[in-house]
């Protein structure tokens, strides 16, 4: 991922939820490039969608998507290879695992 004089915010989870609402916010402020990371290819192309419209063409901004599951530990570690092969200025780590049960009953 390359970009020319703006920061690059890549954020896990990004496909819903808070992740999708910062990508946007940040998508908004014409600052950012972003890096969106989850496991729902069809909705994280909607939310680059929806950040390449608040650009209004700008081709100095770039959304990138990658599709990654954070509960499988070669995925993780490929993510962790590509961030830090890039000048990410900023990352949220908002993937989420649910679990259902009793508090005192999880690992």
């Amino acid at each position: 991922m390359r970009v020319a004089n703006h920061c690059i915010a890549g954020i896990t989870g990004a496909s819903a939820g808070l992740g999708r609402a910062l990508a946007i916010e940040l998508a908004a402020t014409r600052r950012w490039s972003l890096l969106l990371v989850g496991r729902d290819e069809e909705r994280l192309l909607a939310v680059k969608k929806v950040a390449e419209d608040l650009w209004h063409g700008d081709r100095t901004l770039v959304a990138d998507v990658r599709i990654c599951d954070l509960a499988c530990v070669e995925s993780r570690r490929e993510l962790v290879e590509e961030l830090c092969a890039m000048p990410v200025t900023l990352l949220v780590n908002n993937a989420g695992v649910k679990y259902f049960g009793e508090f005192l009953d999880q690992d």
